[in-house]
């Protein structure tokens, strides 16, 4: 009996390590695998992230972000190429901005203003820009309100669209029609005139 307690307490001891050794273990399990659900979703968030990154590099139509304070804190590479800046020297950069007309500048100010405060008009706006080699755009502006994760307004996302060719196209149909008609009312004016010479001689024979 002088044994037992002491065998009856290494058997304590041996089972009470068996016990933690078993626990260490579970939570070694139970660590890797949130270890490893952590760093798949971190994947594919990091997938997500690249796939709308492409999405937004693809995109034909500029795309600019405003905060609240009228600073640009986005721009997506078809808006870079639109106005021949890098985003480097469009973010974070106070007003004016490069791409604004020089003799405009407190015009473009109002503009931006406008776009802060929420009084830009919903079905968007045109106006001109000036690229970096100093040749004019005329775009169409649409700004919509950008909300974060929670819902809470945070900017402005603009999207912008080069319509200079456009333009070009309308205000050469615009001429044409212009000299179509001024051809036809030179035409009726001769046929006119052509008509009243008969009638004078009708009676002079």
């Amino acid at each position: 009996s002088g044994e037992a307690g002491p065998r009856i307490f290494n058997y304590a001891v041996t089972a009470s390590i068996l016990f933690l050794m078993l626990l260490l273990l579970l939570s070694f399990g139970m660590l890797w695998r949130d270890s490893r659900r952590r760093l798949e979703i971190e994947a594919r968030l990091s997938e997500e992230k690249i796939f709308r990154q492409s999405m937004q590099d693809s995109m034909a139509v500029g795309l600019r972000v405003w905060d609240l304070d009228g600073v640009i804190r986005y721009v997506n590479p078809a808006f870079c190429n639109m106005v021949g800046f890098e985003p480097k020297e469009l973010i974070a950069v106070p007003q004016p901005l490069p791409y604004w007309p020089s003799k405009n500048i407190e015009e473009y100010k109002t503009l931006v203003a406008n776009v802060i405060s929420g009084n830009a008009p919903p079905e968007g706006f045109e106006t001109v820009y000036q690229h970096k080699s100093g040749r004019l755009i005329d775009v169409l502006i649409v700004e919509a309100p950008l909300r974060d994760g929670k819902g809470e307004h945070v900017g402005w996302m603009s999207s912008v669209i080069d319509i200079t060719d456009r333009k070009r196209s309308e205000a050469l149909v615009a001429e044409q029609r212009e000299k179509l008609q001024a051809a036809s009312r030179f035409a009726l004016v001769g046929e006119v005139a052509s008509n009243i010479a008969h009638e004078l001689n009708q009676p002079l024979a």
